[in-house]
């Protein structure tokens, strides 16, 4: 019994070693080549796509360092009354603004300016009819005004500087209409005279204003960009330095000159402008 013991654990210990290698057979055991293998798919979902770039915006700021220089379209209408005479002006041209420093320009603009200055008055009562005349004196200039800019915030400015005017044409009317004393009824009109009017060639005027810079935009849609510009809108007061004379000449049926003169002074006004910037 004790030598069949010592028998059979001699042999148990003699095939576990070949089991042991038997089962590390199956282990490494690997797919025949040319044969494919199926993996269970994921079961996470893709991650999504990335959200599209933004839209380009164009932007133009007239206290941004990558515009020091800018350009626009100007215009300008105003008024004013003096010695008796009303005062309109309308001035249509363009701007150039210069970035001197952070919030200082230079502004100097080409204007083609149409003024008219003008005096109504009337006649006594004679021989049943009274007569009111009006006194007109037009005059179209190239303007030229330099002017410094303070811009302590991106949309509100402050402004001064002078402004030269060349004359190109002047000239004047006399026009009259006459009534009855009684009872206002009209007679007839006509004009007196029509004729060059003798302005000042040369113009010099004081001007200070402010204003505020507001933006538009446009543009846009599919695969288009939106565009922003800046457009000044604003007040001036503007002060001529010259003592201009309003005065004409009349001849009569008789052949004879007459001089005569509406006045004379220093026509202001107060201009509002708007100016598109590009």
């Amino acid at each position: 019994m004790k030598k069949f013991l010592t028998a059979m654990t001699l042999v148990t210990s003699l095939a576990m070693p070949s089991f042991a290698d038997f089962g590390s057979s199956f282990s490494n055991f690997d797919s025949p080549v040319g044969v494919s293998v199926n993996h269970r798919p994921h079961g996470n979902p893709p991650p999504p796509p990335p959200p599209p770039p933004p839209r380009p915006v164009e932007t133009t700021v007239i206290s941004t360092p990558d515009s020091p220089i800018r350009l626009g379209g100007r215009i300008a209408i105003g008024g004013g009354f003096f010695n008796d005479m009303t005062h309109v002006n309308l001035e249509l041209g363009g701007a150039l603004h210069v970035r001197v420093l952070p919030m200082v320009f230079g502004v100097a603009e080409l204007d083609l300016a149409f003024r008219n200055y003008s005096k109504e008055y009337e006649t006594g009562r004679s021989y049943g009819l009274y007569t009111e005349y009006e006194d007109s004196f037009t005059e179209v200039s190239l303007d030229i005004p330099l002017i410094g800019r303070f811009q302590p915030l991106p949309f509100v400015f402050f402004e001064g500087g002078l402004k030269l005017g060349f004359n190109l044409t002047s000239f004047y009317s006399d026009t009259y209409t006459r009534y009855e004393t009684y009872g206002g009824e009209y007679v007839d009109s006509g004009s007196l005279e029509n004729g060059d009017w003798d302005a000042d060639f040369v113009t010099v005027s004081l001007v200070a204003g402010m204003g505020f810079t507001v933006k538009t935009t446009f543009g846009g849609g599919h695969h288009r960009a939106y565009y922003s510009r800046d457009v000044d809108v604003g007040v001036r007061l503007v002060f001529d330095l010259n003592n201009a004379e309003f005065d004409y000449d009349i001849k009569d049926k008789d052949g004879k000159i007459h001089h005569y003169s509406a006045g004379e002074g220093h026509p202001w006004s107060i201009q509002f402008q708007v100016t598109y910037l590009l």
